[in-house]
């Protein structure tokens, strides 16, 4: 079921009465129930539903035994059983492709099947939600749900399975238990959530989808400035795709009183790389972190490294070695789980590895020129800077994101060098797809984007629209919704109802 549908918003108000309706004690296999209806529309219901299920019970029973025979070699069997069978499901519907491309290149005798377009959806965000509690549960700073309903309901949750936000056990576990009830605060605040999602995707998503279809579909033909403009309009795209299916995901999610963890805080604000992940895709980055850097540091191999490293290159540096190491097994996972393709490995992941590296290592030369040349570092005028600087370097990246491959991002890299400034012209820009209007739109769009998010620096957007009378906040509540109502783009000719990260 697509959240961009009528279908969607029926099945959610049906949903919201009935839940609220019924004793505390079956909200959660209310909920349950809910979660298997909205995959029913799905061409493959029956695999996505059985694949889904054997990784809940798969993980819920692992995780019991764990806790019942904890330190013992079954323990430890059960753990790293169920890591590879969920793993393996993954690998098996996302990554086959992958696989039958390597072993083209090594000209091996093996034909792996695809089996991506009958993958269970949301299967590469709730793999990792499980896998995260199995992990917790196993390290002993997690006790094990004794629910499998309640273990289901998290497993499955229908606002969040299609792109997440990725969610801990430990924050989700009290709610799940506790009886939620109706509350006029999450409805209203839930339904804003909802309605500015929708603003981001439709007015202005599916608008800047447009010229990058254009580009990136006809790239032999674009040459100059029209491939950085690709890859700023794909990142205002992507972004407002993104966000936006964030922002219906938790504002349903409000709605039925559950509330998940926030998966973007204004990542475009950044003023270096490493800022930018803690903004962008912020689950995905601390799951990451937490159950992939971290590990490996912490492994016997890494310390034998470390001790190796600090008696050849001293403290200081030594105890780098491993843990850029570390981070470069961590980017190249990243990397790997979008896609598995050499494009998403180097655009999503390395590159990114690559930036950090050098702005914590080229730190000091940073601090010297700006002391060199007077620089305040907190004007106005430097924080720009650095937050262009940040932005365009992830566009960079993007370019190889969106590209059909790894060799078509190299050619649209090399054909920026063709001098080419027709893009700026109205001409130019009317030849993308989009006419007056809609240009207009878009602009004066990202333009209300950048002053809500300019505000959201300053605190949280909706607290300051709960803190005005009830005329204004209607006022800009219907004001929102007419906004959607006549400038989305939805309709024939468009497929709003999908989203990019869906995809993953």
């Amino acid at each position: 079921m697509a959240l961009i549908s009528g279908e969607f918003l029926a099945f959610c108000l049906f949903l919201t009465i009935i839940y609220y309706a019924v004793p505390g004690r079956l909200q959660n296999a209310l909920l349950f129930a809910a979660n298997i209806l909205f995959l029913l529309p799905l061409q493959n219901f029956p695999i996505a539903v059985l694949f889904l299920e054997l990784s809940i019970v798969s993980i819920y029973a692992a995780a019991r035994f764990i806790e019942a025979h904890r330190g013992s070699r079954p323990a430890r069997i059960v753990f790293a059983a169920a890591i590879f069978l969920n793993l393996g499901f993954l690998f098996a519907f996302k990554y086959l492709p992958f696989a039958q491309n390597f072993s083209s290149i090594l000209h091996l005798p093996v034909h792996f099947p695809d089996l991506s377009a009958v993958a269970p959806l949301g299967i590469s965000f709730y793999t990792l939600q499980l896998l995260g509690y199995l992990i917790s549960v196993n390290d002993g700073g997690l006790a094990a749900e004794h629910s499998l309903i309640r273990f289901a309901v998290f497993g499955s949750f229908f606002p969040q399975i299609t792109s997440g936000p990725i969610s801990r056990y430990e924050d989700l576990a009290p709610q799940i238990a506790s009886k939620r009830t109706l509350s006029y605060a999450n409805i209203t605040r839930g339904a804003q959530r909802v309605l500015w999602g929708f603003f981001k995707k439709l007015v202005i998503s599916e608008r800047a989808a447009v010229p990058v279809n254009t580009i990136f579909g006809n790239y032999g033909l674009y040459s100059g400035f029209y491939i950085p403009f690709a890859a700023v309009m794909f990142a205002v795209q992507l972004y407002c795709d993104f966000s936006g299916c964030m922002d219906i995901t938790i504002g349903i999610s409000e709605i039925l009183g559950i509330h998940l963890p926030e998966n973007f805080t204004s990542p475009f604000f950044s003023r270096s790389m490493t800022e930018f992940w803690r903004r962008w895709h912020i689950t995905l980055g601390t799951w990451c972190k937490d159950y992939v850097f971290y590990p490996i540091q912490k492994s016997d191999l890494f310390y034998r490294l470390r001790e190796k490293s600090i008696r050849r290159f001293g403290r200081k540096k030594g105890k780098k070695v491993p843990m850029y190491l570390a981070m470069f097994l961590m980017w190249f996972v990243v990397g790997f789980w979008h896609g598995g393709f050499l494009k998403y490995i180097i655009g999503s992941g390395l590159l990114h590895f690559a930036y950090i590296f050098l702005e914590q290592e080229g730190a000091p030369l940073w601090n010297w020129v700006n002391q060199l040349l007077h620089i305040h570092t907190e004007s106005a005028g430097h924080i720009a800077f650095q937050r262009i600087r940040t932005f365009l370097l992830v566009c960079s990246g993007f370019i190889f994101f969106r590209a059909d491959s790894f060799a078509t991002a190299i050619h649209m890299y090399t054909a920026i060098g063709t001098w080419n400034l027709s893009v700026f012209s109205m001409t130019g820009l009317t030849t993308l797809g989009l006419d007056l209007y809609d240009i207009l739109v878009l602009v004066l769009s990202v333009l209300l984007l950048n002053y809500v998010e300019t505000l959201q620096q300053k605190g949280s957007v909706r607290s300051m629209i709960a803190a005005q009378s009830l005329p204004v906040r209607w006022l800009l509540f219907l004001g929102l919704f007419f906004l959607v109502l006549i400038l989305g783009e939805y309709g024939s000719g468009f497929q709003a109802e999908s989203f990019i990260y869906a995809n993953f």
